[in-house]
């Protein structure tokens, strides 16, 4: 079979050490948990506005008859009986007809709903297969998680109703998230507020529903697939904590456990309750052990995600073992479905971004890069981060960490332009972040070598795409040397290299001259106009809060010389303190610099009129215009901050 290690066999002895330790993990009742669904699962599910008597969640719906016997000597139920016979009695006569009716159109109803949703779970799996317009599937996805939850619904739904709501849910979070950290727009415009909204709202739509499952609410509703889309959205959401909680009140649920022990449910579980070390690496040796001991096939994920464990533990040679079987399989299977492609790929990335061993790293990295695999393999930025971080927290020489990244954007390009993969911009930017970042960690002081090493780096991405706006705003705000000539030699670069510059990179170039010590205040002054100026262009009516952070980052807040620039920012701020957007916007301002309370006292002044003469030139500006009394409201606004 393909070996895909056969290259680095040699390595094997002296780096893997075999996992001795098979002791089994003891897991209550694992053995014999009841999954079969009652022929009355819904008759669990109650309603609070009902107007007979709500039965409690989880018990049975006729009433228990209690006798003197069972309640035992001296009981107080004993004299009381007659009393309580006479109640169930009187309960239990039917209901008038009026009180049917309600009953009958408030069921109509829910059913009526549940016949709309479904049509949306139609459209929304339409839109999801077009890839056309993400905005509107996240929007149809919050729209159906926000008609589910009504319980009116939740007590007709089906499994099939649950296990799609699973991938709504997992779908819909997923593309938001993609919507919010893959933008290539403006990352500090209202959108990005308006998107962290509705993340917000569906992380909370997740717990609510994580909680309703922990109370039992939908028992006879689970299945392992959705269990499984639940604990990734979880995953997504990075609430490892709450989705561990999850998976152990649910193996200790006699009636649902033993789905919370499925392969795919322990595959998607496992790797969070490892990263918050809720398990050990040997816990999850036994509990994969336990769990798959008697099962003539081991699902591809459960493989995958232990082999990834086994990585981060260091075992290599257990993981190898893992990605080779799941190989074996896939050589010897005639069809082999997508998903378990995705799992052997996943795997193999893992030894990439993962594995502390550069050397091994670099054996999977070079297979990707020559095309020598019997799978496609798409390298993943966030892997190929963690190759660089391992490269230079091993001490690796700078040119291994470039061979790293230029392979890498090579790859990215010829993918590119084969059609395999589209151009995604914010795939370059974390990438080219991690690359300087560390670049000015391993040069942290500006000498000809560091010089001609960071002409180098550009030149290489150069090679591969064109030198932009993005490019440009990653090396300055990552540069670190005090050197304002080397500075403006890549301020210039947007010039040379024509690039179209959003209000962002003038931002961008304000705030660092913050951390130089040769600007003097008329050139501080001159950045800031030119940020005017573009925002003025681009039709904008008022100064957004980004700019006036970036200036009071390049002077009242820089690190080094706010000393001898405090009063070039007071000047700025009484000059252009009618510029703000609004209210909410002054009030926001306020309420940052009242944690700074070796400035805001000072700030409070111009909230009375100030007297801070502006001796500098103003631009000509046709959109720009005062639009709002700042003294109005930011006296009400200290007001209500005590000052």
């Amino acid at each position: 079979m393909f070996r895909l290690v056969q290259a680095n066999q040699l390595l094997r002895p002296g780096l893997f050490l075999k996992v001795r330790s098979n002791n089994r993990l003891h897991i209550a009742n694992a053995n014999t948990i009841n999954t079969s669904i009652p022929p009355n699962a819904n008759s669990q599910f109650t309603r609070t506005n009902a107007t007979t008597a709500s039965t409690p969640l989880g018990q049975s719906g006729s009433a228990a008859s209690v006798t003197p016997a069972a309640a035992g000597p001296g009981s107080f139920l004993s004299p009381s009986t007659s009393r309580l016979e006479s109640f169930i009695a009187t309960s239990t006569q039917p209901q008038d007809a009026a009180s049917t009716e309600v009953e009958e159109a408030l069921k109509k109803e829910a059913f009526r709903k549940r016949s709309y949703i479904r049509n949306l779970f139609t459209d929304f799996e339409r839109m999801r297969d077009s890839r056309s317009n993400p905005k509107a599937l996240v929007d149809l996805g919050s729209k159906i998680i926000r008609l589910i939850s009504d319980p009116e619904v939740t007590s007709v739904i089906t499994v099939h109703d649950l296990n799609q709501l699973g991938g709504v849910l997992n779908v819909t979070m997923f593309q938001q998230r993609s919507a919010r950290l893959g933008n290539s727009k403006n990352r500090d415009s209202d959108e990005k507020g308006e998107q962290l909204g509705i993340e917000s709202t569906l992380q909370q739509s997740t717990l609510d529903l994580a909680h309703r499952i922990m109370n039992g609410e939908f028992n006879q509703l689970l299945s392992a697939p959705f269990l499984t889309r639940m604990m990734f959205t979880l995953q997504q959401l990075r609430y490892y904590q709450e989705a561990v909680n999850l998976w152990e009140h649910g193996i200790n649920d006699a009636e649902v456990g033993s789905l919370y022990l499925d392969h795919k449910v322990l595959a998607s579980v496992l790797y969070m309750a490892y990263e918050i070390k809720r398990f050990t690496y040997d816990d999850v040796l036994r509990i994969y052990e336990v769990n798959t001991r008697d099962s003539k096939t081991i699902h591809y994920d459960l493989r995958a995600t232990v082999g990834k464990i086994c990585i981060l533990s260091g075992d290599y040679a257990t993981a190898l073992d893992h990605l080779e079987s799941m190989l074996q399989v896939y050589e010897e299977s005639k069809r082999v479905k997508r998903p378990f492609l995705d799992a052997i790929r996943d795997l193999h990335l893992c030894f990439i971004g993962m594995c502390k061993d550069v050397r091994i790293a670099k054996h999977f990295f070079d297979k990707v890069i020559n095309r020598d695999l019997p799978y496609d393999v798409r390298l993943k930025v966030p892997h190929i981060v963690g190759l660089l971080h391992n490269c230079y927290e091993t001490g690796e020489p700078v040119d291994s960490i470039l061979y790293f990244y230029q392979n890498t954007l090579a790859n990215y390009s010829e993918d590119e332009k084969n059609g395999k993969a589209k151009r995604i911009n914010a795939s370059y930017a974390q990438l080219n972040n991690t690359i300087f970042s560390i670049f000015f960690k391993l040069y942290p002081t500006l000498n000809q070598e560091a010089f001609e090493k960071l002409k180098e780096v550009m030149a290489i991405y150069a090679q591969y795409a064109p030198i932009d706006e993005v490019l440009l705003n990653t090396i300055i705000t990552n540069y670190s040397w005090n050197d304002k000539e080397v500075l403006e030699q890549l301020i210039a670069n947007y010039d040379y290299y024509q690039v179209d510059r959003t209000p962002v990179s003038y931002r961008i170039c304000l705030k660092k001259v913050g951390s130089v010590d040769v600007y003097g205040l008329e050139e501080i002054v001159n950045k800031w106009n030119q940020s005017l100026q573009k925002l003025d262009t681009d039709g904008y009516k008022y100064i957004p809060i980004a700019d006036w952070a970036a200036i009071r980052d390049a002077t009242i807040l820089s690190e080094k010389y706010s000393a001898e620039r405090k009063q070039l920012y007071m000047q700025i701020l009484n000059r252009y303190k009618d510029y703000f957007q609004d209210a909410q916007s002054i009030n926001r301002f306020l309420k940052v610099w009242s944690r700074y309370s070796d400035h805001y006292r000072d700030i409070v002044v111009l909230t009375r009129g100030g007297n801070e003469t502006y001796e500098y030139p103003v631009p000509q500006l046709r959109n720009l215009k005062p639009g709002i009394n700042f003294k109005d409201v930011s006296s009400r606004a200290a007001e209500a901050f005590g000052h």
